[in-house]
């Protein structure tokens, strides 16, 4: 057998504890079946709970259970899991469950069996679920509504369970998850990776077991259900770390390693598609927004803008929504019709594929900065975990802080802290995308520029956290 292409990693699938565990007949679906039962839960008791009168809606959100563990804890959590161990949320999601148990029914049942269209498989309306649900944070404060964050659980079971009666092929996870372009994004070169051990072994494979069709509807040792060629693994952007290559490999080739995030051996995508290369100008205005928030000075100057225009407007009820769209749409194009000019060199008809060239490398100092927002984020919520656990849907919690009958938990960490957290975070998210340029074939000082300035503005909103 030739020697690992990876000889720095860890081989995670041979270790004692794991190699059982992932070769199990039941996984990962034992673990998704419970995390099902915890994401309805939550919806039902999103659905009940109240909403206190003259509370802060901030105070009420972290005060009550469903938005705490929604949008305090599992998001920063998965934005970090994200960048530093790649997809592995997916590996346990339990809307990809619905989606294939709901497929095989459909299949019994004679129906669905779509192939996803070229539209669908690109992305854009993972792109459009994305942006929905970013307005009505903005809109419609979802992220403070227990309710409306139940609504959206479940709603999105029900799209998981719709597409798979309609398409084939882990279409929602491959089509219409709304955070697959951010985990494809942030997680493509995260340190849990499938890969082959030996070439040479999967170039020589008779049967090529992970590839063939007729073992993709199988209940387990399937083939890959993301239509991916695992012996051919380059990149975790579409991989969903489901383990099944693993289990199904005749040659025992296949494997789950544990690697330095980055790994230089990882493809680079000099054009990636354009749903992708939108998703991350998007972000780029958003986390700008987000950490701003930190800020009362960066806030005020972000949000100057859309309520300046809503006053002038006269629709000042509309707020929410305006802010929405200056932070998803706005920002972004400014920053970057800003940083295509530069990396395009003056030249309009190079400024769509500068733009395309810079979207990956920019997207880890993107993820960078998103992890500071999620640390400071996460730290400021936990304290209110064990209140919230107290009364789950009333909100007392925030009742009783509101009307100073008890202290404010305090966040785990000071304000300082997680200044110099966000900091590092960002320096460090500088120098790979840096780093990313150069392996990505795209360094110059052209591209180098737009770097340093989007490094420069979320250092300095970061640095204002603790001042």
């Amino acid at each position: 057998m030739a020697p690992s292409p990876t000889p720095s990693a860890i081989t995670l699938s041979e270790l004692p504890l794991v190699r059982p565990l992932l070769r199990w007949r039941w996984f990962p679906y034992v673990f998704q079946l419970a995390l099902l039962a915890v994401v309805v839960s939550l919806a039902l008791l999103g659905l009940q709970s109240s909403v206190p009168q003259g509370v802060e809606s901030k105070l009420v959100a972290k005060g009550t259970l469903v938005t705490l563990l929604v949008w305090g804890l599992w998001w920063p959590t998965m934005i970090w899991t994200a960048v530093i161990f790649g997809r592995v949320w997916c590996t346990v999601c339990p809307l990809e469950l619905v989606a294939n148990i709901t497929e095989r029914v459909a299949r019994r049942l004679g129906i669905g069996g779509r192939t996803l269209g070229r539209v669908l498989r690109g992305g854009w309306v993972a792109l459009a679920l994305y942006l929905a649900m970013q307005m009505l944070v903005a809109g419609a404060e979802m992220h403070r509504s227990a309710w409306l964050t139940g609504v959206m659980m479940l709603g999105l079971v029900g799209l998981a369970g719709a597409t798979a009666a309609i398409y084939r092929d882990r279409a929602f996870c491959r089509g219409f998850c709304p955070v697959s372009l951010l985990l494809g994004s942030y997680g493509r070169h995260g340190s849990v990776a499938m890969r082959a051990e030996s070439p040479a072994v999967c170039a020589e494979c008779a049967d090529h077991r992970c590839t063939d069709a007729s073992l993709r509807a199988a209940a387990d040792a399937r083939s890959c259900p993301s239509l991916l060629d695992p012996s051919r693994l380059q990149s975790n952007a579409d991989c969903l770390v489901c383990g099944q290559c693993v289990k199904v490999c005749s040659g025992d080739t296949m494997r789950m390693l544990l690697r330095t995030p980055f790994d230089r051996r990882d493809m680079r995508e000099t054009a990636p598609r354009w749903p992708l290369a939108l998703f991350v100008m998007t972000a780029s205005g958003f986390v700008t927004a987000e950490i701003a928030a930190e800020w009362p000075a960066a806030k005020a100057a972000v949000a100057w803008a859309p309520h300046a225009l809503a006053s002038a407007l006269g629709v000042q009820s509309l707020g929410g929504w305006i802010d929405g769209l200056w932070v998803i749409a706005a920002i972004p194009a400014i920053l970057w019709l800003l940083f295509g000019i530069i990396a395009a060199e003056g030249r309009i008809g190079r400024f769509g594929e500068s733009v395309r060239a810079l979207a990956l490398p920019m997207v880890v100092l993107v993820a960078s900065a998103h992890m500071a927002k999620a640390f400071v984020k996460a730290t400021s919520w936990a304290g209110f975990l064990p209140g919230a656990l107290d009364d789950p849907t009333n909100a007392a919690l925030s009742i009783s802080i509101a009307a100073e009958l008890i202290a404010k938990p305090a966040a785990l960490v000071t304000t300082e802290t997680a200044s110099v957290v966000g900091l590092a975070l960002v320096v460090a998210g500088f120098g790979l995308a840096i780093r990313e340029l150069r392996l990505g074939g795209s360094l110059r000082i052209a591209t180098v520029i737009p770097t340093v300035l989007l490094a420069a503005l979320y250092l300095v909103i970061i640095a204002g956290w603790g001042g």
